[in-house]
């Protein structure tokens, strides 16, 4: 299995897991927001097209902030329960995977099309005993966090054969940087 994500950072993730959500929770060393979906028995050949396709992308786009401040819930899963999910907002996560999307399809990298209604989130529990249909609260306090690295996961064993982290372009930042250093 194979997808492209962002990794919720170890401090905003101490802080959800810190939560209390009803069913079994998830843990923060797993906690990620999900990008692209490459499928499921992915070669290694095409994670490497999968790198190359994101480092094209990576490099033109910033970091960018992302937030939370809603718990909610996706439809009953047979498999897995009620997932209890935090949507996450950000305008220009929304922008960077519509140029995902766009450079896989240029540079004729395979990717799944499983969930075309992108609605990013984080998987924090399942309610697995049917005891709710649905779920929704506000948190306590919105959290956010910037993205600064994408990461790749992929491999046609399963998700941890290849972890690739690609970061965002910070050109800006060190132009910046250089103006105030110089006194400009």
């Amino acid at each position: 299995m194979g997808f492209i994500g962002l990794k919720v950072p170890h401090e905003t993730a101490r802080l959800i897991e810190g939560l209390e959500y009803p069913g079994t929770p998830q843990g923060a060393s797993s906690m990620h927001v999900t990008i692209l979906y490459l499928g499921k028995d992915l070669p290694i050949e095409t994670v490497a097209q999968a790198m190359i396709a994101t480092c094209n992308v990576a490099a033109k786009i910033h970091p960018f902030i992302c937030g939370v401040k809603d718990v909610a819930s996706f439809p009953v899963n047979p498999d897995d329960g009620v997932p209890i999910i935090l949507p996450v907002l950000s305008q220009t996560l929304h922008e960077f995977r519509a140029a995902l999307i766009n450079e896989f399809i240029v540079q004729k990298v395979p990717f799944s099309n499983k969930y075309p209604d992108y609605k990013p989130h984080i998987s924090v529990a399942f309610v697995k005993d049917g005891s709710m249909d649905t779920y929704e609260a506000p948190l306590p306090s919105p959290l956010t966090w910037t993205a600064s690295d994408v990461v790749i996961w992929g491999g046609n064993k399963n998700d941890e054969l290849v972890s690739v982290v690609v970061p965002f372009s910070i050109r800006s930042v060190d132009r910046i940087a250089q103006r105030i250093a110089s006194g400009c």
